[in-house]
Protein backbone atom coordinates (compact mmCIF):
# COMPACT_ATOMS: atom_id res chain seq x y z
CA UNK A 1 0.00 0.00 0.00
CA UNK A 2 1.47 3.36 -1.10
CA UNK A 3 1.51 6.20 1.43
CA UNK A 4 1.45 9.98 1.09
CA UNK A 5 4.96 11.20 2.02
CA UNK A 6 5.49 11.77 5.69
CA UNK A 7 8.37 13.98 6.81
CA UNK A 8 8.88 11.75 9.82
CA UNK A 9 8.13 8.05 10.38
CA UNK A 10 8.83 5.65 13.21
CA UNK A 11 9.94 2.08 12.74
CA UNK A 12 8.87 0.19 15.84
CA UNK A 13 10.06 -3.23 16.95
CA UNK A 14 7.94 -4.46 19.83
CA UNK A 15 9.00 -7.63 21.63
CA UNK A 16 6.38 -9.31 23.80
CA UNK A 17 7.71 -11.94 26.19
CA UNK A 18 5.30 -14.86 26.60
CA UNK A 19 6.92 -17.31 29.01
CA UNK A 20 6.51 -20.96 29.91
CA UNK A 21 8.84 -22.08 32.72
CA UNK A 22 10.64 -25.43 32.37
CA UNK A 23 13.97 -26.59 33.83
CA UNK A 24 16.62 -23.89 33.70
CA UNK A 25 14.23 -21.63 31.88
CA UNK A 26 12.23 -21.35 28.69
CA UNK A 27 11.35 -18.16 26.85
CA UNK A 28 8.95 -17.80 23.96
CA UNK A 29 8.02 -14.38 22.69
CA UNK A 30 7.01 -12.51 19.56
CA UNK A 31 8.12 -9.20 18.16
CA UNK A 32 6.34 -6.78 15.89
CA UNK A 33 8.08 -4.31 13.62
CA UNK A 34 5.85 -1.43 12.53
CA UNK A 35 6.07 1.87 10.67
CA UNK A 36 3.68 4.62 11.75
CA UNK A 37 2.98 8.21 10.70
CA UNK A 38 3.69 11.44 12.56
CA UNK A 39 3.33 14.45 10.22
CA UNK A 40 2.53 14.99 6.57
CA UNK A 41 3.85 16.88 3.57
CA UNK A 42 3.09 16.53 -0.16
CA UNK A 43 5.27 13.90 -1.91
CA UNK A 44 5.64 10.14 -2.10
CA UNK A 45 6.95 8.47 1.05
CA UNK A 46 6.96 4.69 1.14
CA UNK A 47 9.34 3.04 3.59
CA UNK A 48 8.43 -0.44 4.72
CA UNK A 49 9.72 -3.78 6.03
CA UNK A 50 10.38 -5.94 2.98
CA UNK A 51 12.01 -9.05 4.44
CA UNK A 52 12.88 -10.77 7.72
CA UNK A 53 15.51 -13.53 7.76
CA UNK A 54 16.25 -15.51 10.95
CA UNK A 55 19.93 -16.34 11.23
CA UNK A 56 21.41 -19.67 12.30
CA UNK A 57 20.12 -20.48 15.81
CA UNK A 58 22.67 -20.84 18.59
CA UNK A 59 22.12 -23.64 21.11
CA UNK A 60 18.54 -24.80 21.56
CA UNK A 61 16.95 -21.65 20.16
CA UNK A 62 14.35 -21.68 17.41
CA UNK A 63 12.78 -18.78 15.57
CA UNK A 64 10.83 -17.60 12.56
CA UNK A 65 10.10 -14.21 11.08
CA UNK A 66 8.40 -12.58 8.11
CA UNK A 67 6.74 -9.32 7.05
CA UNK A 68 3.10 -9.17 8.05
CA UNK A 69 0.94 -10.52 5.17
CA UNK A 70 -1.75 -7.89 5.65
CA UNK A 71 0.29 -4.79 6.43
CA UNK A 72 3.70 -4.37 4.85
CA UNK A 73 4.60 -1.82 7.52
CA UNK A 74 4.76 -4.66 10.05
CA UNK A 75 6.87 -7.76 10.60
CA UNK A 76 6.18 -10.63 12.99
CA UNK A 77 8.96 -12.59 14.69
CA UNK A 78 8.66 -15.60 16.99
CA UNK A 79 11.55 -16.88 19.11
CA UNK A 80 12.02 -19.70 21.62
CA UNK A 81 15.04 -19.64 23.96
CA UNK A 82 15.58 -22.66 26.19
CA UNK A 83 19.04 -22.40 27.77
CA UNK A 84 21.53 -19.69 28.79
CA UNK A 85 23.53 -18.66 25.73
CA UNK A 86 20.76 -19.54 23.23
CA UNK A 87 20.27 -16.83 20.61
CA UNK A 88 18.99 -15.92 17.16
CA UNK A 89 19.94 -12.88 15.11
CA UNK A 90 17.27 -11.61 12.71
CA UNK A 91 18.21 -9.67 9.57
CA UNK A 92 15.51 -7.08 8.81
CA UNK A 93 15.39 -5.45 5.38
CA UNK A 94 13.95 -1.95 5.07
CA UNK A 95 12.99 -0.68 1.61
CA UNK A 96 12.39 2.87 0.39
CA UNK A 97 10.00 2.67 -2.59
CA UNK A 98 9.16 6.35 -2.31
CA UNK A 99 10.65 9.30 -4.18
CA UNK A 100 12.24 10.97 -1.15
CA UNK A 101 15.62 10.17 0.41
CA UNK A 102 15.51 9.53 4.17
CA UNK A 103 17.86 9.44 7.14
CA UNK A 104 17.62 8.24 10.72
CA UNK A 105 17.14 11.02 13.24
CA UNK A 106 16.79 9.01 16.43
CA UNK A 107 17.13 5.47 17.78
CA UNK A 108 15.61 4.46 21.11
CA UNK A 109 15.43 1.16 23.00
CA UNK A 110 12.63 1.09 25.57
CA UNK A 111 12.47 -2.18 27.55
CA UNK A 112 9.84 -2.36 30.26
CA UNK A 113 12.26 -4.31 32.46
CA UNK A 114 16.05 -4.21 32.67
CA UNK A 115 16.86 -7.24 34.83
CA UNK A 116 15.56 -10.23 32.85
CA UNK A 117 17.08 -13.33 31.28
CA UNK A 118 16.29 -11.89 27.84
CA UNK A 119 19.00 -9.79 26.20
CA UNK A 120 18.62 -7.93 22.94
CA UNK A 121 20.88 -5.78 20.84
CA UNK A 122 20.83 -3.86 17.56
CA UNK A 123 23.56 -4.70 15.04
CA UNK A 124 24.59 -2.79 11.91
CA UNK A 125 22.40 0.21 12.74
CA UNK A 126 24.74 2.41 10.69
CA UNK A 127 23.71 0.48 7.55
CA UNK A 128 20.27 2.09 7.56
CA UNK A 129 21.31 5.58 8.65
CA UNK A 130 20.62 6.77 5.11
CA UNK A 131 17.93 5.16 2.95
CA UNK A 132 17.70 6.82 -0.44
CA UNK A 133 14.75 6.43 -2.81
CA UNK A 134 14.81 2.99 -4.41
CA UNK A 135 17.23 1.49 -1.87
CA UNK A 136 16.88 -1.58 0.35
CA UNK A 137 19.16 -1.85 3.39
CA UNK A 138 19.23 -4.09 6.42
CA UNK A 139 20.03 -4.14 10.11
CA UNK A 140 19.96 -6.92 12.68
CA UNK A 141 18.29 -7.60 16.00
CA UNK A 142 19.87 -10.23 18.25
CA UNK A 143 17.70 -11.96 20.84
CA UNK A 144 19.59 -13.95 23.47
CA UNK A 145 19.12 -15.87 26.71
CA UNK A 146 21.69 -14.21 29.01
CA UNK A 147 24.59 -16.70 29.20
CA UNK A 148 25.33 -15.62 32.78
CA UNK A 149 21.87 -16.77 33.96
CA UNK A 150 22.92 -20.33 34.71
CA UNK A 151 20.39 -21.06 37.47
CA UNK A 152 16.63 -21.40 37.35
CA UNK A 153 15.17 -18.11 36.20
CA UNK A 154 12.50 -16.38 38.24
CA UNK A 155 9.10 -15.84 36.66
CA UNK A 156 9.52 -12.06 36.62
CA UNK A 157 12.87 -12.41 34.82
CA UNK A 158 11.35 -14.29 31.92
CA UNK A 159 8.83 -11.71 30.78
CA UNK A 160 9.63 -8.47 29.09
CA UNK A 161 8.46 -6.01 26.46
CA UNK A 162 10.91 -4.13 24.27
CA UNK A 163 10.17 -1.27 21.93
CA UNK A 164 12.87 -0.31 19.44
CA UNK A 165 12.12 2.99 17.71
CA UNK A 166 14.05 4.09 14.63
CA UNK A 167 12.93 7.59 13.66
CA UNK A 168 13.24 8.43 9.94
CA UNK A 169 13.08 11.94 8.53
CA UNK A 170 13.54 13.39 5.08
CA UNK A 171 17.26 13.43 4.30
CA UNK A 172 18.78 16.77 5.26
CA UNK A 173 16.14 17.65 7.85
CA UNK A 174 15.83 17.50 11.59
CA UNK A 175 12.45 17.63 13.34
CA UNK A 176 10.97 18.88 10.08
CA UNK A 177 13.48 21.73 9.69
CA UNK A 178 16.03 21.87 6.88
CA UNK A 179 19.69 22.04 7.77
CA UNK A 180 21.10 25.57 7.57
CA UNK A 181 23.48 26.28 4.71
CA UNK A 182 27.04 25.13 5.14
CA UNK A 183 29.08 21.97 5.03
CA UNK A 184 28.05 19.31 7.52
CA UNK A 185 30.44 18.87 10.44
CA UNK A 186 31.52 15.34 9.48
CA UNK A 187 32.43 16.35 5.92
CA UNK A 188 34.26 19.45 7.07
CA UNK A 189 36.35 17.55 9.63
CA UNK A 190 37.14 14.65 7.29
CA UNK A 191 38.51 17.15 4.75
CA UNK A 192 41.26 17.88 7.31
CA UNK A 193 42.54 14.30 7.71
CA UNK A 194 46.17 14.27 8.87
CA UNK A 195 49.14 12.37 7.43
CA UNK A 196 51.46 12.76 10.41
CA UNK A 197 51.44 14.20 13.91
CA UNK A 198 48.38 15.03 15.98
CA UNK A 199 45.06 15.16 14.16
CA UNK A 200 42.16 13.26 12.61
CA UNK A 201 42.96 9.88 11.04
CA UNK A 202 40.97 7.19 9.25
CA UNK A 203 40.17 4.46 11.78
CA UNK A 204 42.15 1.44 10.59
CA UNK A 205 39.88 -0.93 12.51
CA UNK A 206 36.44 0.44 11.57
CA UNK A 207 35.82 1.35 7.92
CA UNK A 208 34.34 4.78 7.31
CA UNK A 209 35.10 6.05 10.82
CA UNK A 210 37.64 8.74 11.72
CA UNK A 211 39.36 9.28 15.07
CA UNK A 212 41.48 11.96 16.68
CA UNK A 213 44.97 10.91 17.75
CA UNK A 214 47.92 12.47 19.53
CA UNK A 215 48.95 14.44 22.57
CA UNK A 216 46.89 17.53 21.73
CA UNK A 217 44.99 17.46 18.42
CA UNK A 218 42.81 20.40 17.39
CA UNK A 219 39.54 18.76 18.44
CA UNK A 220 38.21 21.16 21.09
CA UNK A 221 34.51 21.89 20.81
CA UNK A 222 32.11 24.13 22.71
CA UNK A 223 29.11 22.23 24.03
CA UNK A 224 26.62 22.82 26.84
CA UNK A 225 27.96 26.37 27.27
CA UNK A 226 31.24 24.96 28.60
CA UNK A 227 34.50 26.39 27.34
CA UNK A 228 36.59 28.05 30.04
CA UNK A 229 39.71 25.95 29.63
CA UNK A 230 38.71 23.58 32.41
CA UNK A 231 35.30 22.34 31.28
CA UNK A 232 35.49 22.09 27.49
CA UNK A 233 34.81 19.03 25.32
CA UNK A 234 36.91 17.08 22.80
CA UNK A 235 35.79 15.36 19.59
CA UNK A 236 36.75 11.69 19.92
CA UNK A 237 35.67 10.60 16.45
CA UNK A 238 33.55 11.09 13.36
CA UNK A 239 31.22 8.12 13.06
CA UNK A 240 30.13 6.26 9.93
CA UNK A 241 26.63 7.75 10.32
CA UNK A 242 28.00 11.31 10.39
CA UNK A 243 27.53 11.85 14.13
CA UNK A 244 30.37 13.22 16.26
CA UNK A 245 31.39 11.41 19.43
CA UNK A 246 32.50 13.99 21.99
CA UNK A 247 33.84 13.66 25.54
CA UNK A 248 33.87 16.15 28.39
CA UNK A 249 37.45 17.34 28.76
CA UNK A 250 37.69 17.21 32.55
CA UNK A 251 36.26 14.52 34.85
CA UNK A 252 33.37 15.02 37.23
CA UNK A 253 32.10 12.85 40.04
CA UNK A 254 34.05 14.03 43.09
CA UNK A 255 31.76 13.70 46.13
CA UNK A 256 28.99 12.76 43.72
CA UNK A 257 26.44 10.13 44.76
CA UNK A 258 27.13 8.31 41.51
CA UNK A 259 30.93 8.22 41.76
CA UNK A 260 30.60 4.42 41.89
CA UNK A 261 30.17 2.77 38.50
CA UNK A 262 27.53 0.60 40.17
CA UNK A 263 26.68 0.56 43.88
CA UNK A 264 25.58 -3.07 43.63
CA UNK A 265 29.05 -4.01 42.33
CA UNK A 266 27.75 -5.30 39.00
CA UNK A 267 29.56 -4.53 35.74
CA UNK A 268 26.35 -4.84 33.71
CA UNK A 269 25.69 -1.41 32.18
CA UNK A 270 22.27 -2.62 30.98
CA UNK A 271 21.12 -3.42 34.51
CA UNK A 272 21.26 -0.38 34.42
CA UNK A 273 24.39 0.48 36.36
CA UNK A 274 24.23 3.31 38.89
CA UNK A 275 26.30 5.54 36.63
CA UNK A 276 24.08 4.76 33.63
CA UNK A 277 21.08 5.80 35.73
CA UNK A 278 22.77 8.99 36.88
CA UNK A 279 23.82 10.01 33.37
CA UNK A 280 20.49 9.23 31.68
CA UNK A 281 17.62 8.90 34.18
CA UNK A 282 16.11 10.51 37.26
CA UNK A 283 17.08 8.54 40.37
CA UNK A 284 16.69 9.06 44.10
CA UNK A 285 14.96 12.40 43.65
CA UNK A 286 17.91 14.00 41.83
CA UNK A 287 18.11 15.13 38.22
CA UNK A 288 20.11 13.05 35.79
CA UNK A 289 23.14 14.58 34.12
CA UNK A 290 21.23 14.61 30.82
CA UNK A 291 18.27 16.48 32.32
CA UNK A 292 20.52 18.98 34.05
CA UNK A 293 22.46 20.06 30.97
CA UNK A 294 22.91 23.82 31.13
CA UNK A 295 21.82 24.66 27.61
CA UNK A 296 18.33 23.93 26.32
CA UNK A 297 19.92 23.44 22.91
CA UNK A 298 22.34 20.82 24.26
CA UNK A 299 19.63 18.17 24.55
CA UNK A 300 18.38 18.79 21.02
CA UNK A 301 21.90 18.35 19.66
CA UNK A 302 22.46 14.94 21.25
CA UNK A 303 21.83 11.88 19.09
CA UNK A 304 20.55 8.82 20.92
CA UNK A 305 23.11 6.24 19.77
CA UNK A 306 24.27 2.65 19.93
CA UNK A 307 27.21 2.08 22.29
CA UNK A 308 29.45 -1.00 22.42
CA UNK A 309 29.43 -2.19 26.04
CA UNK A 310 30.83 -5.71 25.65
CA UNK A 311 33.47 -7.02 28.07
CA UNK A 312 37.12 -7.37 27.08
CA UNK A 313 40.14 -9.36 28.22
CA UNK A 314 42.72 -7.68 30.44
CA UNK A 315 46.19 -7.11 28.95
CA UNK A 316 45.18 -8.48 25.53
CA UNK A 317 47.41 -8.04 22.48
CA UNK A 318 44.73 -7.95 19.77
CA UNK A 319 42.94 -4.60 19.47
CA UNK A 320 40.86 -5.81 16.52
CA UNK A 321 39.46 -8.73 18.55
CA UNK A 322 38.93 -6.40 21.51
CA UNK A 323 36.78 -4.05 19.40
CA UNK A 324 34.66 -6.98 18.21
CA UNK A 325 34.24 -8.07 21.84
CA UNK A 326 33.08 -4.58 22.82
CA UNK A 327 30.50 -4.65 20.03
CA UNK A 328 29.02 -8.04 20.97
CA UNK A 329 26.82 -6.30 23.52
CA UNK A 330 25.24 -2.93 22.74
CA UNK A 331 23.13 -0.32 24.49
CA UNK A 332 21.17 2.58 23.05
CA UNK A 333 21.21 5.82 25.04
CA UNK A 334 22.04 9.51 25.24
CA UNK A 335 25.02 9.75 27.59
CA UNK A 336 27.76 7.20 28.14
CA UNK A 337 31.53 6.95 28.59
CA UNK A 338 34.45 6.20 26.30
CA UNK A 339 35.44 2.57 25.78
CA UNK A 340 38.86 1.06 26.32
CA UNK A 341 39.34 0.87 22.54
CA UNK A 342 38.54 4.59 22.24
CA UNK A 343 41.39 5.26 24.65
CA UNK A 344 43.89 3.00 22.88
CA UNK A 345 43.08 4.22 19.38
CA UNK A 346 43.69 7.87 20.40
CA UNK A 347 47.44 7.19 20.63
CA UNK A 348 49.62 8.12 17.63
CA UNK A 349 52.38 5.73 18.76
CA UNK A 350 50.89 2.50 17.38
CA UNK A 351 54.16 0.53 17.54
CA UNK A 352 54.65 0.96 21.29
CA UNK A 353 51.10 1.75 22.44
CA UNK A 354 48.80 0.13 19.87
CA UNK A 355 47.11 -2.46 22.08
CA UNK A 356 46.22 -3.06 25.71
CA UNK A 357 49.41 -4.95 26.65
CA UNK A 358 51.75 -2.63 24.77
CA UNK A 359 50.19 0.45 26.36
CA UNK A 360 50.60 -0.90 29.88
CA UNK A 361 54.17 -1.98 29.15
CA UNK A 362 55.26 1.48 27.97
CA UNK A 363 53.47 3.91 30.27
CA UNK A 364 56.11 6.65 30.28
CA UNK A 365 56.06 6.72 26.47
CA UNK A 366 52.35 6.19 25.82
CA UNK A 367 51.10 8.88 28.17
CA UNK A 368 52.87 11.51 26.06
CA UNK A 369 51.02 10.72 22.82
CA UNK A 370 47.40 10.36 23.93
CA UNK A 371 45.13 13.33 24.65
CA UNK A 372 42.58 11.03 26.35
CA UNK A 373 44.94 10.30 29.25
CA UNK A 374 43.01 10.56 32.51
CA UNK A 375 43.21 13.83 34.40
CA UNK A 376 42.19 12.02 37.58
CA UNK A 377 43.55 8.99 39.38
CA UNK A 378 40.83 6.60 38.15
CA UNK A 379 38.55 7.50 35.25
CA UNK A 380 35.73 5.04 34.53
CA UNK A 381 35.22 3.62 31.05
CA UNK A 382 32.04 1.93 29.79
CA UNK A 383 33.95 -1.36 29.28
CA UNK A 384 33.60 -4.28 31.74
CA UNK A 385 36.29 -6.86 32.48
CA UNK A 386 35.67 -10.17 30.68
CA UNK A 387 36.51 -12.56 33.51
CA UNK A 388 34.49 -10.86 36.21
CA UNK A 389 30.92 -9.81 36.93
CA UNK A 390 32.00 -6.90 39.13
CA UNK A 391 35.09 -5.28 37.59
CA UNK A 392 35.17 -2.35 35.18
CA UNK A 393 38.16 -0.88 33.38
CA UNK A 394 39.52 2.55 34.30
CA UNK A 395 42.25 4.73 32.84
CA UNK A 396 44.62 6.56 35.15
CA UNK A 397 46.92 9.54 35.08
CA UNK A 398 50.10 7.51 34.65
CA UNK A 399 48.76 6.41 31.26
CA UNK A 400 47.71 2.87 32.07
CA UNK A 401 44.50 0.86 31.96
CA UNK A 402 43.46 -1.27 34.91
CA UNK A 403 40.22 -2.28 36.60
CA UNK A 404 38.28 -1.44 39.75
CA UNK A 405 35.31 -3.06 41.39
CA UNK A 406 32.16 -1.35 40.14
CA UNK A 407 31.25 -0.08 43.63
CA UNK A 408 34.62 1.65 44.11
CA UNK A 409 33.81 5.08 45.63
CA UNK A 410 36.90 6.97 46.83
CA UNK A 411 37.42 10.64 45.98
CA UNK A 412 39.90 9.51 43.30
CA UNK A 413 37.15 7.96 41.15
CA UNK A 414 35.88 10.09 38.27
CA UNK A 415 33.93 9.93 35.02
CA UNK A 416 33.71 12.04 31.87
CA UNK A 417 30.29 12.17 30.21
CA UNK A 418 30.40 11.31 26.52
CA UNK A 419 27.69 11.94 23.90
CA UNK A 420 27.06 11.77 20.14
CA UNK A 421 26.12 14.98 18.33
CA UNK A 422 23.61 14.80 15.48
CA UNK A 423 24.89 14.37 11.94
CA UNK A 424 23.23 17.51 10.55
CA UNK A 425 25.17 20.09 12.57
CA UNK A 426 27.65 22.53 11.06
CA UNK A 427 30.72 23.96 12.80
CA UNK A 428 32.77 27.12 12.83
CA UNK A 429 36.17 27.65 14.44
CA UNK A 430 39.49 25.84 14.10
CA UNK A 431 39.31 23.33 16.97
CA UNK A 432 42.16 24.80 19.00
CA UNK A 433 41.75 25.49 22.70
CA UNK A 434 41.65 29.24 22.05
CA UNK A 435 39.38 28.89 19.01
CA UNK A 436 37.29 25.78 19.61
CA UNK A 437 34.73 24.41 17.19
CA UNK A 438 31.37 26.09 17.77
CA UNK A 439 28.10 24.45 16.79
CA UNK A 440 26.01 26.60 14.48
CA UNK A 441 22.37 26.67 15.63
Amino acid sequence: MKNIFKSKRNILIIMFALIVMMGIGFAAYSQQLQITDKSSIDSNWDIYISKVTPGTPVGGATGTGAPDPDEKTKANLTTDLKYPGDSITYTIDVTNDGTVDAEVEKVELKPTKQNTVIKYSIIDEANIQYLNAGETKSFKVKVEYDPEKTGTAKEEEKTNTLELIIDYVQKGTSSGTYVPGGEKAADMLISKVADTGDGLYADEYENGRYIYKGANPDNYITFNEENDGTAGWRIVGVELDGTLKIKKEDPIGINNSSTAWDRNNSNNWLKPATLNNYLNNNISGEDSYYNSLLSDNAKTLIQNHIWGIGSVLDENEDLSAQILSEKRTTWSGNVGLISVSDYLKANTNIIQCGNFKLNNSNLDICKKTNYLISKGANEWTITPYLNSTSRVFVTWGAGGISFNNANYTPSTSYFCPTVYLKSNITLSGSGTKDDPYTINL
